[in-house]
């Protein structure tokens, strides 16, 4: 994680720990003071809410009272962003399940964006691996969120905002896009270990 982010200043392997004032940074190991930041990205666990669990359904009001695993971590989630205003903008990810039912405003996810969107712009994308040509099927919803004080200081309006966040989407799914992020991490055709093969 280190060498893909070298500029950040912790990683915490439990969101939980977030809400205290001191957790356990996974790269030195050290217990250390729970910073503040800009850009809060986390996922909270999926086995409450994934359609491969059969009691997904029954699950959603525990969810919705910070009940299980699911519950529980969402909301320290929710909890920290409340705590560190100098949270502009979150990125979380979980399981399709988590807006599974026939009626998608009494799912799980309509239970997450009404909590966020007390203080934050939220959007929700249904994305997959796969349409980034990478090799693998993995859908995913990924729920982005923009503070509004942010926003209202940047004379920024919820439809700007979404605008802003659906371009920047389709950048990372759209396959006519000049350079895919695949191909970012892809070495160049003129690569001496690439012509050696």
């Amino acid at each position: 994680m280190r060498r893909m982010v070298p500029d950040s200043h912790a990683f915490f392997m439990d969101a939980t720990a977030l809400t205290r004032e001191r957790a356990k940074d996974i790269i030195t190991g050290k217990t250390i003071k729970v910073p503040g930041g800009d850009i809060l990205v986390a996922g909270f666990p999926c086995t409450d809410v994934s359609i491969m669990n059969p009691h997904c359904k029954e699950n959603r009001a525990k969810v919705e009272k910070g009940g299980l695993s699911t519950g529980s971590v969402f909301k320290a989630i929710d909890e920290f962003l409340t705590l560190q205003e100098s949270v502009i903008a979150a990125v979380l990810e979980n399981v399709l399940g988590l807006s599974a039912g026939k009626d998608i405003s009494k799912s799980n996810l309509a239970v997450v964006l009404q909590q966020l969107g007390i203080r934050f712009f939220v959007r929700a994308y249904h994305l997959n691996a796969c349409w980034s040509g990478l090799p693998q099927s993995r859908p995913r919803i990924y729920i982005v969120a923009l503070r509004r004080t942010w926003l209202d200081a940047h004379a920024t309006t919820p439809e700007k905002a979404a605008t802003m966040l659906d371009d920047l989407i389709r950048t990372f799914v759209d396959p006519c896009h000049p350079v895919t992020p695949l191909e970012r991490f892809l070495l160049d055709d003129h690569d001496l270990s690439v012509k050696d093969h």
